[in-house]
């Protein structure tokens, strides 16, 4: 298995295990906690439900940039309910009354059903 790593990692990954010197990594545990840390930092990790209710619409924002950004984070977030993202939404609008209005007079169950 050893001989396969060259093989399997990028360049830019093979550049970063060559520069470690040569008495750091004594076992595989070595090598897999050393990966992690260094490269952890760059790792892009799935979002919660929190993170999509921190979405709010700015002052003067187009509604059509407010939903771009709020489904680039719900699309990052498993297994959360189509209660949780409708009203997550609902709640970050800003000065959209007729939308709130619709929501309000029939709200949808699913989010195929938003307007």
């Amino acid at each position: 298995m050893a001989n396969y790593l060259p093989i399997m990692l990028k360049p830019t990954t093979m550049n970063w295990l060559t520069s470690l010197g040569s008495d750091t990594i004594e076992s595989w545990d070595d090598i897999k906690r050393m990966f992690v840390e260094n490269y952890m930092a760059t790792s892009e990790r799935l979002a919660t439900r929190h993170d999509l209710e921190r979405i709010y619409q700015k002052a003067g924002e187009l509604l059509r940039s407010y939903v771009r950004r709020f489904l680039e984070i719900r699309n990052r977030i498993p297994n959360i309910s189509q209660a949780e993202v409708i009203s997550a939404f609902v709640r970050g609008l800003y000065q959209h009354d007729e939308l709130h209005s619709m929501f309000n007079r029939k709200p949808p169950w699913t989010i195929g059903e938003m307007p």
